[in-house]
This record gives structure tokens, C-alpha cells and sequence, in this order.
């Protein structure tokens, strides 16, 4: 049974528990999850264990948090991204408005640690809890893409099974841009394969043809 934590609502107890998030999330980025303890939150946040613990039951709580809060500053920056192709006039090519999506959603994560990437990958194999908040990142993503791309009058023959596709390309293309394990790749061909590739997806819509 999950213990009971309380909810902080005096001023005090929201910057206590913030503390805590906040100096969390930078040990789970610098060290690693698994290397970080709540010992080391509760030192780093000048606290004790036990207020760490009033607030969040156990470390992976913590990390569900700090995850959350990183899905919204991802979603909102991509959906403003992404929404800002409708102001580019000069873009009319639908691949390259899909490269533009793309490189947008890599942008995002370029401030990734490898460490705590790989960590996170791995729990998401790991945990249920983890799994689903990146389903629902996938799924939030998805439906931005194809929002976006029904703007431009064009849907996807195959919606569920094309845009697992379509995340899976970009998935991997974020991982290489950021961490660049395969040597004398190059990047710009890259995208520009995954957007032809998504643009074969495509089909027109009736009323735009």
C-alpha cells in the first residue's frame, strides 16, 4: 500500500516540496537515477529525510513528478513550434514542413544527459508507471504531428499504426542527433529520409486537391 503523503498548500510547504523536485531532478541528471538515494535529495535540499518523505512516499514518486513537469515544458515548446509553421509562408513543400516538426521535436531534447536518458529508457522497459507517461507523450506528440499536418490538408491512411511508425523514426532520430553513436552519419540526410519517408504516408485530402 502507498503511503499517505500530504499535499502542500501553505506557502512554505510548496517551496519545500519544489526544493526538493528541483534539486532531484539536477542529482538524477548529473548522477543518474539508480546512483541517487533520498538521502542525497534530502541533503541537497538542505532537508531532512523525513520532510522528503512527508511529500513524496518514495524516489520513483519523485521521478514521476520531475517527468511530468518535463512533458509539460516539451509538449508546450513543441506545440508552439509546431503551430509556428502556419506563419511561415515560405514553406509550401510538405516535406520540408515535416522536416520542420522534426527538427523541432529533436531540438527539444537536446539538452539530455545520456546517463539519465538511459536510466529513464530503461525503467520505461521496467516500470508500468513509466511506460504509460511515455505513452502518453507519444500519444500527445502524435496527435500534434497529425493536427498539424491535417492544417496543411494532408491525414494519414493508417492513423494509429503509421504514427507508431512515424515515433519510432523520430524516437531514433532524436537519440542519434543527440548522442551521435553511429559514426559518419550524417544528420541532415537523415531527417530528410524520415520526411520523404512520412510524405509517402500521406494522403491528400479531397477538398485540398
Amino acid at each position: 500500500m502507498k503511503k499517505e503523503t500530504r499535499v502542500p498548500k501553505q506557502k512554505r510547504s510548496i517551496e519545500k516540496s519544489e526544493k526538493i523536485i528541483e534539486v532531484a531532478y539536477q542529482l538524477f541528471t548529473d548522477n543518474g537515477y539508480f546512483n541517487t538515494s533520498t538521502v542525497d535529495i534530502a541533503k541537497a535540499a538542505d532537508l531532512s529525510v523525513g520532510v522528503v518523505y512527508s511529500y513524496f512516499s518514495d524516489k520513483k514518486d519523485i521521478l514521476m513528478v520531475c517527468l511530468e513537469r518535463f512533458e509539460d515544458y516539451f509538449m508546450e515548446n513543441i506545440y508552439q513550434e509546431i503551430r509556428s509553421t502556419q506563419s511561415i509562408e515560405a514553406i509550401e513543400d510538405i516535406v520540408d514542413i515535416t522536416k520542420h516538426m522534426i527538427l523541432v521535436i529533436v531540438k527539444t531534447h537536446t539538452s539530455q544527459k545520456r546517463r539519465y536518458h538511459d536510466e529513464v529508457k530503461a525503467l520505461e522497459l521496467l516500470d508500468t508507471d513509466v511506460k504509460n507517461h511515455f505513452l502518453k507523450i507519444q500519444n500527445s506528440l502524435m496527435d500534434a504531428f497529425k493536427s498539424r499536418l491535417s492544417f496543411y490538408g494532408y491525414h494519414l491512411s493508417y492513423p494509429d499504426e503509421q504514427a507508431f511508425l512515424i515515433h519510432q523514426m523520430i524516437s531514433g532520430i532524436e537519440d542519434e542527433v543527440v548522442f551521435q553513436d553511429i559514426i559518419d552519419i550524417n544528420h541532415d540526410v537523415l531527417i530528410e529520409q524520415c520526411a520523404i519517408a512520412i510524405k509517402n504516408m500521406l494522403v491528400k485530402d479531397k477538398e485540398c486537391q
